[in-house]
């Protein structure tokens, strides 16, 4: 064997030697169990959740005596004038937000957010007493919620809840097993009702247009109504029969923007 070829072979058992340390490194007995790999979360110091949520919601709101919390779970009450309000609140270091209102004794109201941006909720206050709590859900023990309220200064959410809260008023009280919807367009627009086949009182009202055109078909295309030139300002009731599942109701304006608030009553399945 030349010298040459004899450098070789060293060379190589060296290089195996090298190869083989590192998983010799890495071996534990069956009875030790291997060291859990550090998570990122375990070194953020729960001051940065704090930052967060503050970085969300803006920071307090301007002037004193306005509604602020954060923590774990965030809540105040205060005695709010009345007037239209934006409840906002953020989370950070968790999975989940959960926020609570209730106005006076009343029955709480509940939002469930995904945690990432502030999110912001049109409230019209009568006057008196609010409570809110926003709480951190599903995430580390040092999560952080918070929630503010402030006087509403857009005028457009003013505008679209003045929609929502008059097709909801227009046709109460609710009909147990109601189907009911509404829609706004300045153009012919559809809204769909996922009723089963059966005879219903259709409860219509539009506002914001003189008339409007309104038919319907059921979801595989069968004439229900006939379309017919509906009179606005007022609650129309007619008797439906419907063959299949599903309504379609389709409405379209006599100039300007059309506000649309229906629903259809259950009274049984009607004649064969």
């Amino acid at each position: 064997m030349s010298a040459l070829s004899g450098a070789r072979i060293l060379r190589a058992k060296v290089l195996l030697l090298v190869l083989l340390l590192p998983l010799a490194g890495c071996e534990y007995s069956p009875e030790e169990a291997p060291e859990p790999a550090p998570t990122a979360t375990r070194s953020v110091d729960p001051a940065a959740f704090l930052a967060e949520v503050t970085r969300q919601l803006a920071g307090p709101p301007a002037g004193s005596g306005v509604p602020y919390a954060t923590g774990k779970t965030a809540e105040w009450t205060t005695d709010l004038a009345a007037g239209d309000y934006l409840l906002t609140a953020a989370c950070s270091g968790a999975t989940r937000l959960e926020v609570k209102l209730v106005r006076g004794q009343g029955l709480p109201e509940a939002w469930d957010y995904p945690c990432g941006e502030a999110r912001a909720t049109f409230i019209r206050h009568t006057g008196g007493i609010l409570t809110a709590r926003a709480t951190a859900l599903y995430g580390l023990d040092a999560g952080v919620a918070g929630v503010k309220i402030e006087p509403n200064t857009d005028e457009s959410l003013r505008e679209n809840f003045g929609a929502s809260a008059w097709a909801r008023d227009v046709l109460d009280p609710s009909v147990p097993g109601e189907y009911r919807g509404s829609a706004t367009s300045d153009a012919p627009t559809s809204f769909g009702l996922s009723a089963p086949p059966g005879l219903y009182d259709l409860n219509f009202a539009c506002r914001g247009t003189a008339a409007t055109r309104l038919s319907i078909r059921s979801w595989n295309g069968a004439e229900v109504l006939s379309e017919r030139t509906v009179p606005c300002g007022e609650v129309i009731s007619v008797l439906l029969q419907l063959p299949w599942e599903g309504a379609e109701l389709s409405m379209a304006p006599a100039g300007s923007t059309g506000q649309y608030s229906f629903r259809l009553v259950p009274l049984g399945s009607g004649p064969g």
